[in-house]
Formats: C-alpha cells, sequence, structure tokens
C-alpha cells in the first residue's frame, strides 16, 4: 500500500508555509515568477484536498494512525499467534507488534523452545499486520526470566553471547523480509531479563552495548531497534547505577514499564489489582511498586527519558479461589471474553488508587481491567508526558461481543489517535489564509473600499470582526486535536459560516 504523502507534521507546516510563500509572489504581479509559483501552489493545493477526501472514505491506509511521538505497542505471545485471532486486530492503531518469544537458554544462549520463536514464521501474523499497517515496527520478546536450572547468567559468556547474536541476527533477517521493503530499520528485540542481581549490573549494560553492535548490519545500513522492559518495582536497586543505566540510554529505544505485575508483589501474590496507578504528587520515592513512583524511580534516579518511556498494561483478567483461610491463584491469565461472560448479574466494583475493577462469584474474586479503567490509565500516560501504552496479550482481548471489543480499541483512538482525514481542519486553516489576505488586499488595492469603512463605522467594525474571527480560525484549526479540542475548532467554523448573515441579520433588528 502507498504511504500518506502528508505523514509528518513538519512537513506539514513546511508545506504551508512554501504555499503561504506562493501566496505572497503570487499577488505581487499577474506574470512571471509569481504566476508559475501560483499555479504549482494551486496544484499541491488540489492534491492535498484529493488525499483527504480518499483518506476520509478509506480510514485504513496502509500506515499508522497513532499520533506522530505516540507509541501503541502491541504484544502477542507465542501461544496467542497459534490461536489466529490475529486477522481480526486493529492494525492501525499500533506503531509496534512484538510477536512470540526467543526465551533464552543461558548455558548455550540459544531458544529454549523453537515454537515460541518461530511462531511468526508458521503463522502470517507479520504479512497481515503489515499488509493493513505498513508503518508498524515489528521486534520479537528476547526474555530471560531466572527460571532456568543452573547458572543464567551464562549468557555472559562469550560462547553464549554469540550464539544468541547470531540467532537473533537471523531471525531480524528474517523479519525484515516479512516486511519487506517498508522501513527495514523498523524491525528489532525487546529485551526482558528479569531478576538479575546487582553485581551482574555492569555486565548486563554491556551485553546490551554488544548485543545492539551485533545485530545492527553497518554495512548494508539497516538499523536494529531495541526496547528495553523494566521491572514494576526494581527489587536491588539495579537501575540506580549511573555507569549502568548510561550505558543503557546510549543503546536502547524505548523503555517498557511492565505495570501489570502489581498483583504478583503483594505479599504471596494477593487478590488485587494488576495496575496500580497510585498518583504520588509531592515525594519521589527511592523505589516503589505502583506506577507513579515506578515512573518517578526511572525518570529521576535512572535518567530514562518519559517521552521514551511505555506504561505496559493488560488485556487479560486473573481470578482467586478462596482455599479454607487463603486464596489460590487459579488461572493468572484469563481472557476479557471468559471475564465478560461472567459478569451478568454480578455487581461490578473499582478500586479508586487503582482504578481497578473486580467482583465476586462464589469463592472465586476477579480482577480485570475494562474501558473505564483503561482510560483513566491512558489519561495517567498522556498526563506525565509518556510515549504511549503497550498492550499486553491481544489476543487476550478479543471479547467475543464485537461492540465491546471496539469499544476497548476506541478508548485508544480517543486518547492517542489522530481523526481522519488528517490534515482537513489544516487545510481549511490554508484556505482561511486565502481568504484573508484577499480582504486585506481588497482594502489595498481598491479606494472604494477605504473609503466605505472610513465613511460608515459600523462597516470598519464589522470588517474588524471578520478579520479576527478569520486569523483565530487560521490558528485553531491548524493545530492538532490533542492541542485544540473539536469542540473550539467546530466553534470558530460555526462562527465562519455566520459570517455572512451578520450585516443581514443586523438590517433585520436595525442595529
Amino acid at each position: 500500500m502507498k504511504h500518506s504523502p502528508y505523514r509528518s507534521v513538519t512537513g506539514r507546516g513546511i508545506s504551508i508555509l512554501l504555499l503561504l510563500a506562493v501566496l505572497i509572489l503570487s499577488s505581487c504581479g499577474g506574470g512571471g515568477v509569481g504566476a508559475r509559483l501560483a499555479r504549482i501552489g494551486r496544484a499541491k493545493f488540489f492534491r492535498w484536498i484529493r488525499y483527504e477526501v480518499g483518506s476520509s472514505k478509506n480510514f485504513s491506509m496502509g500506515s499508522s494512525q497513532v499520533k506522530p511521538g505516540r507509541k501503541i505497542i502491541g504484544f502477542e505471545p507465542s501461544w496467542l499467534i497459534y490461536d489466529s485471532l490475529y486477522l481480526n486486530y486493529p492494525w492501525e492503531m499500533m506503531t509496534d507488534l512484538v510477536v512470540g518469544e526467543y526465551d533464552v537458554n543461558p548455558n548455550t544462549g540459544f531458544s529454549r523452545f523453537d515454537s515460541s520463536m518461530l511462531a511468526f514464521k508458521a503463522k502470517t501474523i507479520i504479512e497481515h499486520a503489515i499488509d493493513v499497517n505498513s508503518d508498524l515496527g515489528i521486534l520479537l520478546a528476547v526474555t530471560n526470566y531466572s527460571d532456568f536450572s543452573g547458572n543464567q547468567f551464562n549468557f555472559m559468556t562469550d560462547a553464549a553471547r554469540k550464539n544468541l547474536i547470531t540467532s537473533l541476527d537471523g531471525i531480524i533477517d528474517e523479519m525484515r523480509l516479512k516486511k519487506g521493503d517498508t522501513d527495514p530499520d523498523k524491525v528489532g528485540i525487546v529485551l526482558d531479563f528479569q531478576n538479575i542481581p546487582p553485581q551482574f549490573s555492569r555486565d548486563y549494560a554491556e551485553f546490551i552495548s554488544r548485543l545492539r553492535a551485533g545485530i545492527t548490519n553497518e554495512v548494508e545500513g539497516e538499523k536494529c531497534l531495541i526496547y528495553l522492559v523494566l521491572p514494576l518495582k526494581d527489587e536491588n536497586y539495579f537501575f540506580d547505577n549511573e555507569f549502568v543505566t548510561k550505558k543503557i540510554r546510549r543503546n536502547v529505544d524505548y523503555y517498557i514499564l511492565r505495570g501489570h505485575n502489581y498483583d504478583r508483589i503483594l505479599e504471596g501474590e494477593k487478590p488485587g489489582p494488576l495496575v496500580n496507578l497510585h498518583d504520588v504528587k509531592d515525594t519521589i520515592p527511592s523505589r516503589g511498586w505502583d506506577v507513579d513512583s515506578a515512573i518517578h524511580y526511572y525518570s529521576k534516579k535512572s535518567k530514562f527519558p518519559k517521552d521514551s518511556m511505555v506504561v505496559e498494561l493488560p488485556f487479560y483478567g486473573r481470578n482467586w479461589k478462596r482455599d479454607s483461610s487463603s486464596m489460590a491463584d487459579i488461572r493468572p491469565l484469563r481472557p476479557m471474553s471468559e471475564i465478560f461472560n461472567l459478569i451478568e448479574n454480578n455487581p461490578i466494583a473499582y478500586d479508586a488508587d487503582s482504578s481497578g475493577a473486580f467482583f465476586a462469584l462464589g469463592d472465586t474474586i476477579f480482577w480485570y481491567e475494562d474501558t473505564l479503567t483503561l482510560s483513566r490509565k491512558y489519561d495517567y500516560v498522556k498526563e506525565h508526558g509518556l510515549a504511549g501504552a503497550g498492550i499486553y496479550g491481544l489476543g487476550y482481548g478479543y471479547v467475543l461481543d464485537e461492540a465491546y471489543r471496539n469499544k476497548m480499541w476506541d478508548k485508544i483512538a480517543e486518547k492517542f489517535g489522530e481523526t481522519p482525514p488528517r490534515l482537513f481542519f489544516p487545510g481549511l486553516s490554508f484556505f482561511i489564509t486565502f481568504l484573508v489576505f484577499a480582504v486585506f488586499w481588497s482594502a489595498i488595492s481598491y479606494w472604494e473600499v477605504r473609503y466605505a469603512l472610513r465613511a460608515k463605522k459600523s462597516k470598519l467594525w464589522y470588517w474588524i470582526l471578520m478579520v479576527v474571527i478569520m486569523i483565530a480560525a487560521i490558528i485553531l484549526l491548524y493545530f492538532p486535536l490533542d492541542a485544540v479540542p473539536l469542540k473550539f475548532k467546530l466553534l470558530i467554523l460555526l462562527l465562519l459560516v455566520l459570517l455572512p448573515f451578520g450585516r443581514f441579520m443586523r438590517k433585520l433588528i436595525k442595529f
């Protein structure tokens, strides 16, 4: 599919400035350079209009509809890839897709489970996603949860590291082939190594540096993305070391805070919210296990930039069953379809601090995220200047009720998406600029207009009001929807529409 020729905000601004220059030059004379530039400007303007009309008819244009500078990262574990639910995902509302897992055998550097690593090859998930959204970044999760017997840090040895880098290099090449010729640099890995003892922090930072060098093809000019998963609770102050974090900052593109691990670090995995926001306003704790204190910790202590941080949120639920005097975790990951099938006729409650939803069914308690709780977390991401949100388990969010499934993604579109057509309002802003110049030029060029304005003050005030409203419209329509809400744009357009009737109405009421 073709890329949109006007995706870049910078490009849009330059285009408008150039067109304004064309307008000024063309107004200085009837021929010569000004006339030629005017013809070019008109051609570009009509091309712009044709693109806008086309985009309004077709929302999926083969490019991301997430706002520039925002990140929506979809995580699809291997076991969900094999279920083939991905055929119905709204790929246009994502910027990146993480497919499967390379679970490292720390003794050899090779993958522990080939089926997990190669799930993207067994199915057509990458091809299907790219066909819908050609801008999509494709990444492989590289994991080590310290659950392998023996010394889990053998990946630091030269042999294991070389094996890992060689394997990843081949997999990334395969991903590039599947992605085709669309942005070959938007391919890489998500590094997810958990529970590393602090004495290995320098070794780990050096490992990331060598990994980046090993999977980047400098000869062919092919870069590789590296995203780093951060634990919600930095148990051992691993990231509170300037030497370590400085080296990490040089080699990592984005940081993903695993926000949905809160229930796992409660004493013995007690029933509770999957994500805890707990907004800490005035204090910056040395470490914490809620999202807010974790963001403060990593941005202040580790100096990871907020605009490169993504909060990973769940599209699944969990439930616990009471067993005598305790609660046993009986279902760590429960698809949203199962959760919503059980909600009927059960009262839902919301936790104020975490904005988590829960309900009880007999002796079983369920915690999950719905559109209301996720909406609050998306607002948190925006208010705190973070890059965006990660969605863990796209397939878990495949609710059987299509209307509710669409509602879940509509929230993402509302908070992080662009309203197509993307340049409709900037296009109107540009068009009104022509009118403003025409109004001023009429007063400069024609004595009749100047005389009428001097002779009757009501006409002068109406002329001034018209110019003020038009200039306000140019400004309000130019800026994107996250800077100027839609209601203000529509209000200024309404005032513009009413302008021609202003004098007529004034005569009727004998103003």
